[in-house]
């Protein structure tokens, strides 16, 4: 699902009521009656909506909301400004007719505390490009510090959709927000999500052909898109059609980390997996992944050399290699003199350190190959920046530089490809904030590239699976003792939410 500026939004609904030749307060109309469906389908039994509208169009849409919950018997206290303020044509109109209606229609200096309401915020949509201020920074504050559910029109006021405000800025806090068209680019930035709560994207039919047209290097991974560049595996077939994955991880002290990366990459789909570890961890991978096959160093205790690769599909490396010289010295050795054509490489954990240890090995990358570091690991790969957003684009320009695929792990996990497109996945949540989560996504990845998927198309794949766990599992686990071994324990779940036909 594309994510389009607010420029480009803008375009759209011009292009949208041009094409289906109809007016302004028509879409606004249209707009209203789809969130009135959904607020009504989820709260109906509240007992007092109060709905905050601006004077633009965004105030428009929460106007419509509110008669429409007005005439199916609702309580509504609209909270706007005078008419004599300068509202856009649409928002008057609608105003006009709510007071027809004798819907109460109050002063924003006549916000109060109001027993079990949900307050729904419909002041400022995309067209806002500054911080709020005055009367207005004000107001929201006011509503934030008020008890009772909150829902955001589009996206939370004081928000801006294509950039990053000031750390002091005031925003609405939303519970959930009911995002009309596409979701906003902000809403994936810790900076700016927390003001978003859980967002829901509201189709009022924009113009599918334009919005195809418009050019964007930023996406969203939905379910439906997910399922579409998921293979399920052919009736007739055996374990060489899918692939072998060669896991390399492990110290002593680490060896989980290799038998969780191994077990993910198994239960990923891999036909076989063999992994490198150190002579310390056969035992423990022998009884914990006999599925696998355990190859070792001659080393006790950490890796000395790295294998030849010329068996294997795709190669897993990093997991609790530790941070040994010989260990390093033999990484930069191999990385440096192995031939990985045909082979898909992904990196993780010690091995991004290794590289951030020595950046000049950044140009021994096989293209296509996949980093996943988390903010850290990737900040000290290619520098520090000030917000999420500098951060994004600083990645764009690390993946095309050394054309590869970074897998940049956040709340909302980046698949940023060699060209610079962003993928942010929409599953997951801070139950994956846990030790142990990362190996397994390694594994998984590895292992679906060994199965002939692309690099790109297994990191979008892979975070989606390894974000829908905990999701799955919520019956059973709280986010607090969710683990790495609940991920693969729910991973052939989340595959089959994909062979679903919902």
């Amino acid at each position: 699902m594309k994510i389009i500026s607010a420029n480009q939004i803008r375009a759209l609904d011009k292009v949208t009521m041009k094409n289906k030749n109809i007016s302004s307060i028509e879409l606004m109309e249209h707009a209203g009656q789809k969130l009135y469906t959904e607020i009504y389908k989820k709260h109906a039994a509240a007992k007092t909506f109060a709905i905050c509208c601006g004077n633009g169009n965004n105030g428009g849409d929460g106007l419509v909301l509110a008669r429409l919950l007005h005439q199916q018997g609702c309580k509504v206290i609209i909270f706007c400004s005078s008419r004599k303020e300068k509202k856009s044509d649409e928002n008057l109109k609608n105003f006009l007719r709510l007071e027809k209606l004798g819907v109460p229609i109050l002063r924003f200096e006549e916000i109060k505390p109001i027993k079990d309401v949900i307050w729904v915020d419909a002041l400022f949509g995309t067209g806002l490009n500054q911080s709020l201020a005055g009367k207005w920074r004000e107001i929201v504050n006011k509503i934030n510090n008020l008890e009772g559910k909150k829902i955001a029109i589009d996206v939370p006021s004081g928000l801006m959709a294509d950039k990053i405000g000031a750390t002091e800025d005031v925003v609405f806090q939303a519970d959930e927000t009911l995002t009309i068209g596409q979701p906003k680019l902000t809403f994936f930035f810790h900076e700016t999500g927390k003001y978003v709560g859980d967002f829901k994207i509201i189709d009022i039919g924009l113009d599918e052909n334009y919005l195809n047209f418009l050019p964007s290097d930023f996406y969203f991974s939905s379910t439906k898109e997910i399922k579409k560049i998921y293979s399920p595996r052919e009736r007739f077939s055996h374990k060489g059609t899918y692939g072998h994955a060669l896991i390399i991880a492990g110290s002593y002290g680490k060896i989980g980390a290799a038998v969780l990366s191994t077990q993910a990459a198994l239960r990923a789909g891999a036909g076989l997996v063999s992994n490198f570890t150190p002579r310390c961890g056969y035992d423990i991978l022998q009884i914990s992944a006999p599925e696998a096959m355990t190859l070792t160093d001659v080393n006790q205790n950490f890796l000395t050399q790295f294998p030849a690769v010329e068996n294997f599909k795709s190669i897993g490396v990093g997991p609790g290699l530790g941070q040994e010289k010989t260990t390093q010295r033999a990484f930069f050795g191999w990385l440096e003199q192995t031939n990985f054509e045909k082979k898909n490489l992904i990196l993780d954990a010690d091995a991004l350190n290794f590289l951030s240890l020595k950046k000049n090995y950044l140009k021994f990358l096989p293209s296509n190959s996949i980093l996943t570091p988390h903010p850290k690991e990737f900040e000290r790969l290619a520098g520090k920046t000030t917000n999420s957003l500098e951060r994004i684009n600083l990645a764009r320009e690390f993946a095309q530089e050394l054309n590869i695929i970074l897998v940049l792990k956040d709340a909302y996990t980046a698949v940023i490809s060699p060209s610079g497109e962003v993928f942010f996945n929409s599953t997951g949540n801070s139950a994956l904030s846990t030790g142990g989560s990362g190996d397994v996504l390694t594994g998984i990845i590895t292992g679906l590239c060994a199965q002939g998927y692309s690099t790109l198309v297994a990191s979008k794949l892979g975070v989606w699976l390894h974000g829908k766990t905990p999701t799955l599992a919520r019956s059973k686990a709280s986010e607090e003792s969710f683990t790495a071994s609940t991920i693969l324990a729910y991973l052939g779940l989340a595959f089959n939410q994909l062979n679903s036909k919902d």
